[in-house]
């Protein structure tokens, strides 16, 4: 419709709504005239105005923001792997203790300290 589309209703009623195709939007009339309504979550909007609070009122968190290829994850624990298959080098930025497993599993600590010394038994350690 358009700003002049708009300009044209005569006489609207308070709270009457219509839509603008292009930017696709919904606008209400009030007192002060058309302004943009917001469409809450459970009318299938997201009750924002942009991106970054549409995210927030949805719930999508940092990851949700991050290119596939690109996706940078500075904490948190991942639960009820049962394999974990690596397509590149693990790179561990500085040297110390690294635990895998759990203390009754075959494998307890990883030594980083300029290359790799696995545990393979008491006081037994293969290095790489």
């Amino acid at each position: 419709m358009g700003s002049a589309g708009i300009a044209s209703i005569q006489n609207p009623p308070l709270g009457a709504l219509i839509f603008e195709r292009n930017p696709g939007r919904f606008l209400e009339f009030t007192v002060n005239g058309w302004g943009t309504r917001l469409i809450g979550i459970p009318g299938g909007g997201t009750g924002s105005l942009d991106a970054a609070g549409a995210r927030a009122n949805l719930g999508i968190g940092t990851m949700g923001v991050q290119n596939s290829n690109a996706v940078s994850i500075t904490g948190g624990i991942v639960f009820g792997l049962t394999q974990l298959d690596l397509g590149c080098p693990i790179r561990f930025i500085n040297d110390g203790v690294y635990d895998l497993g759990s203390p009754t599993g075959a494998v307890r600590n990883l030594y980083i300290r300029h290359g790799l010394v696995v545990p393979c038994g008491v006081n037994k350690y293969v290095s790489v």
